[in-house]
């Protein structure tokens, strides 16, 4: 994948993105970012982009960078950003290390989300977009974030790809499954929820089958090192252009929820 490939891919998603060291300064902004805050790049490069942040929120913030990149684990945090307009508005944030092969620290990838409506009633809006036990996003979320990878892959005519897997009947074990895969999706548009009781759900924008696969690969082999039980998942994808090789969004995840069941029967 060529460098202007993967630009165009994180300057379209629908979420804020950044790129931070462990110490929390900046080294990308994606182009929803720049255009919420109404600033430029090399304004936020280092250190620049803490000036945006609501002064009661940015040393919390840091903090948690420092602590989910010296732990190696993915957090949740909201916090207060300036947009545009001067008004400060709250941003849900999921942030992810990203680690070598080697177990060494490369950079922390952000993804927000702006959430200002729904802050009032928090307690309902965590609940309504996230799984309380997994805290992995729901399927509210998933349609949503479907439907708007969707409508960009139809404009652009670049593939999409839905990868299905089967989940355990305990909490824990998906718990440590959803935890598995999200560590092998290391794009910032990249996107995994927790589809039902039964099965997780990953997005993978601009991502053809080859590409796929590759994940799907990669995804197996860590899934084998969990101690599961007898828990051994069912994995399928299914990869099209929007409304050039599949109709609907309904009808990818159904392809992508037969090639799981085909992969269960060949266990049989």
């Amino acid at each position: 994948m060529s460098d202007s490939f993967s630009q165009n891919l994180i300057d379209n998603i629908p979420l804020l993105v950044k790129v931070l060291n462990q110490n929390g300064t900046g080294s990308f902004f994606n182009k929803g970012w720049l255009e919420f805050t109404g600033r430029t790049l090399e304004q936020d490069i280092g250190s620049g982009w803490w000036d945006g942040v609501h002064p009661e929120d940015i040393k919390g913030y840091l903090k948690a960078v420092e602590e989910a990149c010296g732990k190696r684990q993915s957090n949740r945090y909201e916090y207060r950003l300036k947009r545009a307009d001067g008004t400060y508005r709250w941003i849900l944030e999921e942030g992810k290390p990203v680690v070598s092969a080697g177990g060494g620290f490369e950079s922390y990838i952000c993804s927000g989300l702006d959430i200002t409506e729904q802050k009032p009633d928090q307690e309902k809006i965590s609940k309504q977009y996230f799984d309380e036990f997994t805290g992995l996003p729901n399927r509210r979320f998933f349609d949503d974030y479907l439907r708007r990878e969707w409508g960009r892959a139809a404009r652009t005519v670049r593939s999409l790809t839905l990868v299905m897997c089967s989940a355990s009947h305990n909490s824990q074990d998906n718990k440590l499954l959803g935890s598995a895969i999200s560590k092998e999706m290391n794009r910032p548009g990249d996107f995994l929820a927790l589809y039902s009781d039964e099965k997780f759900a990953a997005i993978l924008p601009e991502t053809d089958a080859q590409g796929a696969a590759v994940v799907v690969d990669r995804i197996r082999t860590r899934v084998k090192t969990l101690e599961l039980g007898h828990c051994v998942p069912e994995i399928g994808l299914f990869s099209a252009v929007p409304t050039v090789d599949v109709s609907t969004a309904a009808e990818l995840v159904e392809l992508a929820e037969q090639a799981m069941q085909q992969e269960k029967k060949k266990k049989k």
